[in-house]
């Protein structure tokens, strides 16, 4: 773990609200659940309809992402160009298609196999993070095997955990 000004940073994969996980146009046999959480071979999520790919997900609290962990396979199915959106709501290709990405990523071999860096000062006070894969190397579905964020909880203090004092 990298030490970031006293706080470590770490997978933040143990935030992730689960009810909140929504994917348009994956395909059904690599539920995004199961890729988000799990690790290993054979693990992957792969576009259904064609090359375009939208996951979302909320945090159980709010948190600073430093990089990102993006592994495919070489080829064309791989992933090449990126658009990732902070604090947005409303996920659809045509709102991704048209808005502002809070960062846009084209993907090489370094951020396929090493890190991808993102823009830290716009990811400070992230509640929810969608990634937009817009394009591939040229093939009809994009795979992906990992797609991890790693940065710091900015409190921690899960509201969902907190009970009321009182009525007991």
């Amino acid at each position: 773990m990298e030490s970031n000004t006293g706080s470590q940073i770490e997978d933040l994969t143990q935030y992730i609200d689960k009810n909140s996980i929504e994917s348009l146009n994956v395909d059904s046999k690599t539920p995004t659940l199961g890729f988000l959480t799990t690790s290993g071979p054979g693990v992957m999520l792969r576009s259904d309809a064609d090359e375009q790919l939208i996951v979302h997900y909320g945090f159980n609290q709010p948190v600073k992402i430093r990089y990102l962990h993006i592994r495919a396979d070489e080829g064309p199915s791989a992933p090449t160009l990126l658009h990732i959106f902070t604090n947005k709501y409303a996920v659809d290709f045509d709102s991704c298609e048209q808005d502002t990405p809070t960062q846009e990523i084209t993907l090489g071999t370094k951020e396929l196999t090493d890190k991808a860096e993102l823009k830290f000062v716009k990811f400070q006070n992230v509640k929810s993070i969608t990634f937009f894969f817009k394009q591939n190397g040229g093939a009809k579905n994009t795979i992906i095997r990992e797609l991890k964020c790693f940065g710091n909880v900015i409190q921690d203090t899960n509201m969902k955990n907190i009970k009321k004092i009182g009525d007991e």
